[in-house]
């Protein structure tokens, strides 16, 4: 009896979880039609306009150090499982050509390109210094072009001393692109914002903010405008002398109290931004809301309440989150991916729950 009790426990147990996802990471095509996203033990697309997998990779193995991006266009997948990075094409609802590519190491940071043209990824390097006592002894980051094959690949900052670390990379519009840089062995940690263009045959860089806080990824749109945060929100951008130029925009600074926007989006066309909020009280966060602002006129609306999770503390359940031009998609921790198929303001009954079946 007790055997038999056992096997419908496990069995329920295991039919609760079969809808679910637990995806690490997950991205969106700028138009917001195909969600990409990788778990330990696979790659799925997914059809965001009738919420259905179309497309699956499986893995022979369980995995983990998981990344994925997908190509602006819909057309690439990049992704890294166990310090291995793959391509692959996605066409007629497959994904195809899966290639594993020749780099190393390479799983915290990944971006493509719109087309699918060119690729970033940070690379962990380990050197044996003892006198460095620094892990990884470098992180780089590896630019491949893919217009040919194999790809051509390109190091940012090949010669910098042990102990300095790329990371947070994102791809420009204009073939540069943007990191952050820190020195491993300093305390605290001074981080620079870099940007580097690759010209003449040579990288070249320039430190656009020293000293730069509360920042843990870059959100771009496809516009080259970058969302940063110091106590609120504001715009980088690059005017016509290639100069880059501050735009500032009236969002809530969260009672005081400054928080980075690794929880914050801009989307691909640069003309909304969403944000999670938290309620703080005594250095708590007693609970999270998600909240949208919007680009009318070349003026940022008033911010607007987009989300109220059901879910208290909500930016601790977060595993991921992306925005695209017409659609917010969420995965959580407890496994499942969300879709807010509009922009719309606070519309609770567009919030929906994507299942495997």
């Amino acid at each position: 009896m007790r055997i038999i009790i056992l096997l419908f426990g496990l069995l329920t147990f295991q039919g609760s979880f079969h809808d679910r996802f637990y995806c690490d990471t997950i991205d969106v095509t700028d138009d917001g039609r195909y969600i990409a996203g990788i778990s330990p033990t696979e790659v799925v697309v997914i059809d965001a306009m009738n919420q259905k997998i179309i497309a699956k990779h499986e893995f022979k193995d369980r995995c983990r150090l998981l990344n994925i991006k997908i190509s602006g266009n819909g057309r690439y997948l990049v992704w890294t499982h166990n310090w291995e990075m793959y391509h692959a094409e996605f066409t007629n609802d497959e994904i195809r050509n899966v290639g594993k590519l020749n780099v190393g190491k390479a799983w915290l940071d990944l971006d493509i390109n719109y087309d699918g043209s060119r690729i970033i990824a940070t690379q962990d390097y380990q050197i044996e210094q003892d006198e460095n006592r620094c892990s990884p002894t470098q992180r780089l980051i590896l630019e491949m072009r893919c217009d040919v094959y194999p790809f051509a690949h390109q190091i940012v900052e090949r010669t910098v001393k042990p102990c300095y670390l790329l990371s947070n990379c994102e791809l420009l519009p204009d073939s540069s692109l943007l990191y952050i840089r820190n020195d491993a062995k300093t305390a605290p940690y001074e981080h620079d914002l870099v940007e580097a263009t690759f010209k003449d045959e040579n990288w070249n860089y320039q430190i656009i903010k020293d000293s730069v806080n509360y920042l843990v990824r870059q959100p771009v749109s496809t516009n080259g405008e970058l969302l940063m945060y110091d106590c609120g929100f504001y715009i980088l951008s690059k005017d016509n002398s290639e100069n880059w130029q501050k735009e500032t925009i009236s969002l809530p600074s969260d009672n005081g109290i400054c928080i980075g926007n690794w929880n914050s989006a801009i989307s691909p066309n640069g003309q909304t931004i969403v944000y999670l909020r938290d309620y703080r009280k005594d250095n708590y966060v007693q609970y999270s809301e998600f909240w949208i602002t919007k680009k009318v006129k070349n003026q940022w609306t008033t911010p607007q309440l987009f989300i109220a999770p059901d879910t208290p503390r909500f930016i601790y359940n977060i595993a991921d989150f992306r925005l695209s031009n017409s659609n917010f998609i969420i995965a959580n921790r407890d496994g499942y991916v969300y879709l807010k198929s509009t922009l719309e303001e606070d519309l609770e009954s567009d919030w929906r729950k994507i299942r495997r079946d």
